[in-house]
């Protein structure tokens, strides 16, 4: 990343940044179709496969109360039709997929709430392995990608800092990025196996927000730069563009002015590109290089999952679904054909004992 576009994520918190025409916000005709894969499930995580398919990853939490397998689940398909099912027991809880180019899932998620560690699963060959990668308590839900040679890369935090793990001849290695206290990570992988990191910092004492922080290994060391020193902004999600754009999304949340804000590494300021009480935004890139990001809105009149993309050359906001449980996890996807996919919890979907997962397409 050049010192210029570090100069423009540092600025995001000023109020010039903020300003965006109401011509650029603008809603979409699209149909939704919510497809229920399972009456219960938690934890979603999304992803697309070499061969085009859409893939979703969940955990089934042991006390779910259900008499479906617990354990960890992946599911493949393409429209309405999904197939799959547990492919370990072990308590992982919310998973994070990503698919190497001979179409190799790689799933990493933390045991028993984190406090077993950081584990891996992977189904090469066509038999299920899975690896504890680190036995160090995981603060929060771990963020895997893959390079160009197929190995994974996972940001993960713990109550040291946040940690990129590499696997590499066999064994796994771990790279501090960051000692503060941090959660939420989000990671994107390049197929050079560059790296980028970006999630929210918190204060050790109060365990406030202190903003939102970005990382890469792109010029060798770890740099780390904040792109937000708004309390108020939050829930980033992170990707790169086939040209190594990369593009960050996160929520700002506050009682005028709220939204989604958008920071792309190209451009000259952020934009809003959903205004109103937005949370828990997921970013998906298209094939075209296309954005598409999903969300949970809780205006009354609005509430629900939404999505926004500017596929057609402006940001476009469609409304998903009334199902689900707006700030319960949600992810999404879009597959070669430019079919987008979002995975969500069903109402109660928070909570592992009820609800049910839903994966909606349009």
């Amino acid at each position: 990343m050049t010192t210029a576009a570090h100069r423009r994520m540092a600025t995001l918190g000023s109020a010039a940044a903020l300003a965006v025409l109401a011509a650029s916000i603008a809603h979409a005709a699209l149909t939704w179709t919510p497809v229920q894969l399972l009456p219960t499930g938690s934890g979603p995580s999304a992803a697309t496969t070499p061969d085009g398919s859409a893939a979703v990853a969940w955990w089934i939490p042991s006390d779910s109360g259900t008499p479906f397998s617990s354990g960890l689940a992946l599911a493949i398909g393409s429209g309405d039709t999904f197939s799959g099912g547990v492919i370990t027991t072990s308590d992982l809880a919310y998973p994070d997929v990503a698919y190497s180019s001979d179409g190799t899932a790689h799933i990493a998620a933390y045991y028993a709430g984190g406090a077993g560690g950081l584990g891996y699963v992977t189904d090469a060959g066509g038999v299920v392995i899975e690896t504890l990668v680190t036995a160090e308590l995981n603060t929060d839900r771990p963020s895997i990608g893959v390079d160009g040679a197929g190995l994974p890369h996972i940001a993960y935090t713990t109550p040291a800092g946040l940690f990129l793990a590499t696997l590499d001849a066999g064994a796994w290695s771990s790279t501090q990025i960051w000692s503060g206290t941090a959660i939420a990570p989000r990671l994107a992988v390049e197929s050079s196996g560059v790296n980028h990191v970006v999630w929210t910092g918190l204060d050790p004492d109060t365990f406030n927000p202190t903003g939102i922080f970005y990382a890469t290994d792109r010029s060798g060391p770890w740099a780390v730069q904040t792109v937000s020193a708004n309390t108020a902004d939050t829930q980033p999600d992170i990707g790169v563009e086939s040209t190594g754009v990369v593009d960050i999304v996160y929520a700002h949340e506050v009682q005028h002015g709220a939204g989604l804000i958008l920071l792309a590494e190209d451009a000259r300021r952020s934009k809003l590109i959903v205004r109103g009480t937005a949370d828990t935004p997921t970013l998906a890139i298209g094939p075209d290089d296309s954005l598409h990001v999903a969300y949970w809105d809780f205006a009354q009149r609005t509430r629900g999952l939404h999505q926004t993309s500017n596929e057609s050359g402006r940001f476009m906001d469609s409304f998903i679904s009334n199902l689900g449980e707006p700030g319960a996890p949600i992810a999404d996807t879009v597959t070669p054909d430019g079919r987008a996919y979002v995975v969500f919890d069903e109402v109660g979907g928070c909570c592992p004992q009820t609800g049910g997962l839903f994966v909606a397409h349009d």
